[in-house]
């Protein structure tokens, strides 16, 4: 049944879910986006090579939440909240930003649930520790995610991949999206299992 699920009921169960949501949000997506481009000069859409399935390489969409600049922070975790303008911390605060990954979903680049996609410039790095991380489609959220993403070490991230690869399920993609859909009301702070830093 895992076996199963993993190789045809999550293809499935993205597009059912992806489809409808995108048609129900279109609108919403175009008042962000002009909000983006009143808030700021530059592209509406963020475009960036991520590492999906396979070691895959593909373009991850996202709305566009920083100045049209060089970034200038070197912190790997924390944005300098001077590279986002004012509806760019709202997009990102709310995950807003995300929206546009529904069409990389429809795409068969990434799922609703699993690992989040790295950059290139990693794969080499933690492809050989982490190499089942590139088993399945990277995720729009994930296990890591519900459990204190950001305030989690890299490696901590990572074996909270893992472990979703292991209990793949309907029932974990469900439980991991209601999650997330929770966190982004209470914020991060509110649902951080402390002893996870």
């Amino acid at each position: 049944m895992k076996q199963f699920y993993k190789k045809y009921g999550k293809r499935l169960f993205d597009i059912i879910l992806a489809v409808p949501l995108i048609i129900l949000l279109s609108p919403f997506m175009i008042v962000i986006a002009l909000l983006i481009k009143f808030s700021s000069s530059g592209k509406v859409i963020f475009v960036q090579d991520r590492i999906g399935k396979d070691g895959c390489i593909f373009p991850m969409y996202k709305f566009r939440t920083m100045f049209d600049k060089p970034r200038v922070s070197t912190k790997e975790v924390f944005l300098d909240d001077m590279e986002l303008f004012k509806t760019g911390k709202l997009l990102r605060r709310f995950k807003l930003d995300e929206l546009p990954q529904l069409l990389n979903i429809i795409k068969g680049d990434i799922s609703f649930v699993g690992p989040r996609p790295l950059l290139p410039s990693h794969f080499k790095k933690y492809n050989e520790l982490f190499k089942e991380r590139f088993d399945v489609s990277p995720g729009l959220t994930g296990l890591a995610q519900t459990s204190g993403n950001i305030y989690l070490k890299r490696e901590k991230r990572f074996e909270y991949d893992l472990l979703y690869i292991n209990q793949i399920s309907f029932f974990l993609d469900v439980i991991t999206i209601i999650k997330t859909i929770y966190l982004v009301f209470v914020g991060e702070k509110k649902f951080l299992n402390k002893n996870n830093k």
